[in-house]
């Protein structure tokens, strides 16, 4: 098994007062229903140990956990992608300053990138989903590791 990590541009305290997620999840290269299923099972269940709630009717924050498999019987190497990565409103700087004091800031809010976490890695196809499974608990305890980071008193 191969397998590389990388992550994407964010900062200490991005995930700071984040109080409840939505979650998304997109998986290609695959048609395993059951599968996601329950990887959306486990995620949900480990958001919840740790008091992050899941809620259906608030669009932002957002959870988007993308999965894409190469599953190649033919040759010996498949190859999959797991991305983490929490998507909420916000605005840049720029926008900001040229709206500050402007009531019609909201309207120049967008959508960003607030914590991005990805692996990318390669097994026998044989084990492809279980490596897969074993990236989504990696990403996973990442991700509860920086909320916890950026949100201290909660582990009390």
């Amino acid at each position: 098994m191969t397998l590389y990590s990388g992550q994407g541009k964010w900062y200490k305290g991005n995930l700071n007062n984040i109080e409840e997620l939505s979650l998304d999840i997109n998986l290609k290269g695959s048609e395993e229903a059951a599968w996601k299923k329950s990887i959306k099972s486990y995620i949900e269940l480990t958001l919840l140990q740790n008091n992050i709630p899941l809620t259906l009717g608030k669009p932002m924050p957002k959870l988007i956990l993308d999965i894409e498999v190469i599953d190649s019987s033919v040759e010996h190497t498949s190859s999959y992608m797991v991305d983490f990565s929490i998507y909420d409103y916000g605005l840049s700087e720029q926008k900001y300053s040229k709206a500050y004091g402007d009531s019609s800031l909201v309207k120049r809010m967008g959508i960003y990138r607030i914590y991005s976490q990805e692996i990318l890695g390669q097994s026998t196809s044989s084990r492809v989903y279980k490596d897969i499974e074993t990236a989504i608990r990696k990403c996973m305890n990442l991700l509860i590791n920086q909320w916890y980071k950026d949100n201290p008193t909660k582990s009390l």
